[in-house]
């Protein structure tokens, strides 16, 4: 009974401390990785971060035209 009420207090901490947590996506690195033919999802994965944060890197850097190369790592001219 103490270990179930113990597990359980322990789980809900975690809960609700990822609540608070809030990770900055860096799109440099998301647009890298897409950049080698990953998938968005397989990078969201990767990166532990929320498929719609890897679309709205990815969207950004197709609008300003910032597709770093994969050998590189620089944007195109």
């Amino acid at each position: 009974m103490r270990a179930s009420a113990l597990g359980l207090a322990v789980g809900l901490t975690f809960w609700f401390g990822s609540l608070g947590i809030a990770t900055a996506v860096n799109c440099e690195q998301v647009r890298r990785y897409l950049a080698t033919g990953r998938s968005a999802e397989d990078v969201a994965e990767s990166m532990v971060v929320d498929l719609s944060e890897v679309k709205k890197c990815a969207e950004a850097g197709a609008a300003a035209g910032a597709t770093p190369t994969p050998a590189t790592g620089q944007p195109k001219p």
